[in-house]
């Protein structure tokens, strides 16, 4: 296996610049994958719309879920609050109207939480409708020209692997049309849709042996599909780094460590 690499010179971590009309249009197209029948909260919203859930992006959610409901815009109705109320203040009436017309179950996303859309939203981690889940799946982004090599990058905490796919400049280079990059996404902790590698600090062994294992799985596969270690990277950013580096000094296929970040 390759060297292991840090994170991007623009930090992961950054609040993505998408703001007024585009970070409407942005939140409005991530609204339209919520099917009838279906309600999504606005850190999950943030999570289909950017990838990561932080205060820029809920901000953007925020003004973006008032625009779309003043503006009587189609599913406006299906953006619910994650704490108490879950429905949008000084809509509750209409907004639980239009849910019960579409047939939304009123404890839907409820877990451990009374019956009712007026309470709290928690969802179950291990139940999620197909429009979530599908957000956590590993995805990658192609070479543009003959693949070569191949780069497994790890997220940071809070983080799923698609917000790379808004960001494919970070691994743009003059040298990159060889290189696809592997982007998978780390387990979700408990009902508040929080993605994490580990949850301990300092990290244990014990929780990092689940993710090590994703990852020793990956690179075995990338590396049998190329079918030489030297031409497989990993790479990661703050919890993903902290982990990559565990999991690389530990793969058979280690050979130097380049950097970490």
């Amino acid at each position: 296996m390759g060297k292991m690499l840090k994170k991007p010179a623009a930090s992961s971590g950054s609040t993505m610049k998408t703001t007024g009309t585009a970070g409407l249009a942005v939140c409005r197209a991530a609204l339209e994958e919520v099917p009838v029948g279906q309600v999504v909260t606005k850190k999950e919203l943030a999570l289909m719309a950017f990838g990561h859930p932080g205060q820029g992006q809920l901000a953007q959610i925020g003004k973006a879920s008032a625009a779309l409901a003043e503006g009587k815009v189609k599913g406006w109705w299906r953006i619910v609050n994650s704490g108490t109320p879950a429905l949008q203040s000084g809509r509750e009436a209409e907004q639980k109207r239009r849910l019960e017309e579409e047939g939304a179950s009123l404890d839907f996303p409820v877990k451990q939480e009374p019956d009712s859309l007026l309470h709290a939203c928690r969802r179950d981690p291990t139940a999620l409708p197909p429009f979530l889940s599908t957000i956590f799946e590993c995805v990658e982004i192609p070479p543009t020209g003959k693949h070569t090599h191949t780069l497994v990058y790890l997220h940071g905490r809070k983080f799923i692997g698609s917000y790379y796919l808004k960001q494919k400049h970070f691994f743009a280079g003059p040298f990159a049309s060889c290189l696809r990059v592997v982007l998978p996404t780390a387990s979700l902790v408990g009902g508040q849709m929080l993605t994490e590698w580990f949850s301990e600090w300092p990290p244990t062994p014990r929780s990092l042996a689940p993710g090590r294992q994703k990852v020793a799985d990956i690179l075995a596969r990338e590396v049998a599909k190329l079918g030489d270690a030297g031409t497989v990277f990993l790479g990661g950013s703050s919890q993903g780094c902290i982990l990559g580096l565990d999991a690389f000094l530990r793969s058979p296929h280690a050979t130097s460590v380049a950097s970490s970040g």
